[in-house]
This record gives C-alpha cells, sequence and structure tokens, in this order.
C-alpha cells in the first residue's frame, strides 16, 4: 500500500527544513500565548478597575503600539523595564573605582507595587540621573574658588 505523504511531511524530510518548521511552530505557540496571557492580564486589570499602563510596557506584543515615555521625551536609549535582571544590568554598570555607577545615556521605566501609572527615569551622557530637566550637563571645569561636593549614599 503506497502511502501518499502531505506537503508538512515533504517539508520535513530534510533537517535544516524540520529545524525551521519546528522553530516556526514554536514561534506562533508563543505568539499565541502571549496574545492570550496579555488579554488575560488586561481583562483582569480592566475588571478590577487598575490602570494598564504599567502592561503596556511589559509584553513584548503591546510595546509597538504604546508611545514609550523614554523614546517621547528623551534622546537616552531606552533599556527596558526595570523589573527585568538584564536592564538592572544596563542601568547600574560595574565600575572599577566605584563598584557600580549609573549607565551613560540610558532610560528605564518602572511601576511602584499597585501605584497608577508608569515612572521613567534618564541619565545623561555623563551617567548623571536627572532630577528637575531633561537636558543637563555637568561643567569639568570650575571658576575659581568654586568648590564642589559630592555625597553619595
Amino acid at each position: 500500500m503506497n502511502k501518499t505523504k502531505n506537503r508538512f511531511e515533504e517539508i520535513a524530510n530534510t533537517k535544516l527544513k524540520k529545524l525551521g518548521l519546528h522553530s516556526a511552530v514554536v514561534f506562533i505557540i508563543m505568539f499565541i500565548v502571549e496574545v492570550v496571557s496579555y488579554g488575560a492580564i488586561t481583562s483582569y486589570y480592566h475588571f478590577v478597575g487598575r490602570n494598564i499602563d504599567s502592561l503596556n510596557l511589559q509584553f513584548f506584543i503591546s510595546r509597538a503600539f504604546v508611545d514609550n515615555p523614554v523614546k517621547k521625551n528623551t534622546s537616552a536609549h531606552f533599556i527596558g523595564h526595570m523589573s527585568s535582571p538584564a536592564v538592572w544590568r544596563k542601568w547600574w554598570r560595574a565600575d572599577p573605582i566605584l563598584g557600580w555607577r549609573l549607565g551613560k545615556n540610558v532610560g528605564v521605566t518602572s511601576t511602584h507595587g499597585f501605584a497608577e501609572g508608569v515612572e521613567w527615569r534618564i541619565t545623561n551622557a555623563q551617567g548623571f540621573p536627572a532630577t528637575n530637566k531633561l537636558a543637563f550637563n555637568t561643567e569639568h571645569k570650575k571658576a575659581p574658588g568654586t568648590f564642589r561636593i559630592i555625597i553619595i549614599g
């Protein structure tokens, strides 16, 4: 008895094509999981009356449709939401003298527990965090008789 092959069996005959087919299936499954989980959590937030701004920056599929405050308001490189350990490593950089320092010209978003809305933080090209204005620089040269005091901690 001759068994006829369907097109998926023909594609899966070679190792490279088999790997591509399996990768495509895994990608489709992960995409469906992302869409379903985003829909479920968004529905829950809507049901309890919470703001979904923090969710939109955490889910992969919603990032394309949301105005990121760091990208919209500054020229800093957006590295992600503070909940990720990879983002912490880019925000806090290892330094041989100080131990740790802030990254240079980077921006992050964060939330505080159940607080509404999204907070965003940036640093300038020198690695100093913004306090009151978005475009700022610290001059290296100082006038004679001027003393600078730095307090850390």
